[in-house]
């Protein structure tokens, strides 16, 4: 297992892995180690990560090209790289189809009820190698999360859902998880992973932090400092998770368990960086470090901002003038708005004179138009009466050319009896 001065000398500092909190950065450290060990220099190795969540964790943590990951949960997180598996149902993958399968803090949040049908399906599934995370299920543990839900519950006001389910299921007893393992004749291996201690007091720090201004700076500097000074596990003490690890291959698990010899690990009596030192070594460092650099930027921001100002009371004397130069305006557009209200009133009033004036012609038209109605009635009667006249003058001149003919025919008749008598 990596040591924190191996950590210290074989990543660089900017190693971005190094940002995760304390407990994420020792859990998949372990997990990359185990795997590198077991598959390390063959191919590309094909690898299912159960409950993977939305991040992509495993793969950050694994040496690039080093495996062809998929990943399963029971929610698909917006994710299309994601095979969703609802909880009870058999993973959709034949037997034997990846050389490794991982469920990393997922078989607490299995009932119980399904947890060994769970390992089977795991084991099914894997060619080589079954790798599974948990909490460990003892009163210690149970205690420490208890604490850090009632420390979640006074911040935010609700449970954390991950340590509600972890109640309502009850956390895994090693000895149900070696009992279901044991009972395929595959081979074991038991990892303790991160001293209770540290889990608890380091992971608070982490939910203080998140609810501060420049939490989540802080936070990094933080982690940075931990995932380098303290140990992911110790020997001789309380852990609050435990790697199991299961293979048919017994060279396999041979080389694990002499690689993850728990002989190997420090003492945890023996143990010169406790955490709460290194919280208050790193606070002290960072206020130092944060000091310097806030208060010349602050001096800088104040400089900036004093220029500003000055710049801004230009512009409002500017503004002033302006302000006055348009009261004036307005000042002298009301002296031309009353002299127009004043003509407006003026021609209101000769308007006034006009509509009576108006309305007297159009009596005056009126009784025009009564006197012309009554003249048209004198004339259509005129018209009448001398067309009765026309009529009878032609009823005369038709008499009075009958009666001229007829003083003809008589003057012709008397000429002839003359002219006869004489003759």
């Amino acid at each position: 297992m990596t040591t924190p001065d191996q950590k210290a000398g074989g990543e660089k500092a900017g190693d971005p892995r190094l940002d995760y909190q304390f407990d994420i950065y020792a859990r998949y450290g372990l997990l990359a180690d185990i795997l590198v060990e077991g598959f390390g220099g063959r191919e590309r190795c094909r690898l299912l990560d159960v409950g993977a969540g939305p991040q992509q964790l495993l793969a950050e943590f694994l040496p690039p090209g080093f495996a062809e990951i998929t990943r399963t949960d029971v929610k698909g997180f917006d994710d299309p790289g994601l095979v969703i598996v609802r909880p009870g149902d058999a993973l959709p993958f034949a037997d034997g189809s990846f050389e490794a399968v991982v469920a990393m803090d997922v078989l607490e949040h299995v009932a119980p009820a399904q947890r060994t049908s769970f390992l089977l399906d795991a084991l099914r599934v894997s060619a080589r190698l079954l790798v599974i995370a948990t909490p460990i299920g003892c009163p210690a543990v149970e205690e420490a999360e208890r604490e850090f839900g009632a420390a979640f519950l006074h911040l935010f006001g609700h449970q954390d859902h991950f340590l509600a389910e972890h109640a309502a299921f009850g956390l895994p007893r090693p000895s149900e998880v070696e009992a279901a393992l044991g009972a395929t004749g595959a081979f074991q291996l038991a990892i303790d992973n991160v001293r209770l201690a540290d889990w608890l007091a380091l992971n608070v720090s982490n939910l203080f932090l998140s609810t501060v201004n420049d939490g989540d700076g802080v936070r990094r500097h933080q982690n940075r400092r931990q995932n380098v000074a303290i140990p992911a596990a110790l020997r001789g003490t309380q852990h609050y998770r435990r790697f199991y690890i299961a293979s048919p291959d017994e060279a396999l698990m041979a080389r694990l368990a002499s690689r993850f010899d728990p002989a190997r690990l420090q003492d945890a009596g023996t143990r010169p960086a406790q955490p709460l030192l290194v919280l208050a070594e790193h606070f002290r460092d960072y206020a130092a470090a944060y000091d310097a650099p806030f208060v010349d930027g602050m001096r800088e921001a104040l400089a900036a901002k004093d220029s500003h100002i000055a710049g801004l009371d230009q512009t409002l004397d500017g503004t002033r003038e302006a302000l006055a130069a348009k009261d004036s305006h307005i000042a002298g557009l009301d002296q031309t708005l009353d002299g127009m209200r004043e003509a407006l009133a003026a021609k209101d009033s000769h308007i006034a004179g006009l509509d009576q004036t108006l309305d007297g012609m159009r009596e005056v038209l009126a009784a025009k138009d009564s006197r012309i109605a009554g003249l048209d009635q004198t004339l259509d009667g005129m018209r009448e009466a001398l067309a009765a006249r026309d009529s009878h003058i032609a009823g005369l001149d038709r008499t009075l050319d009958r009666m001229r003919l007829v003083a003809i025919c008589t003057a012709v008749l008397t000429i002839l009896t003359w002219l006869l008598i004489l003759v």
